[in-house]
């Protein structure tokens, strides 16, 4: 079967869980409460805005080449997400 590979880093957006990080740490900061660091708080994190991923799914739809495999990601920073 032909098919095309796609990977992306963490998306946000609109009707996002609560309980993921971005919406939780807005709701903590709205309502003054702590906000969590996970483990020494050294990880760093790739976020991907929801409509820029569709958009990218959408142009390698079209435009990708069987077999061939997208990585989407948004860091600039050299280092490596966890």
């Amino acid at each position: 079967m032909p098919t095309i590979v796609t990977n992306c880093s963490n998306n946000y957006g609109p009707y996002q869980f609560p309980e993921k990080l971005i919406p939780l740490f807005i709701n903590n900061i709205r309502h003054r409460k702590p906000l969590p660091v996970y483990g020494k708080g050294e990880n760093v994190r790739d976020w991907l805005y929801v409509e820029d991923h569709a958009r990218a799914i959408n142009i390698i739809f079209h435009n990708g080449k069987i077999a061939e495999t997208y990585n989407m990601v948004v860091s600039t920073n050299g280092k490596t997400s966890t």
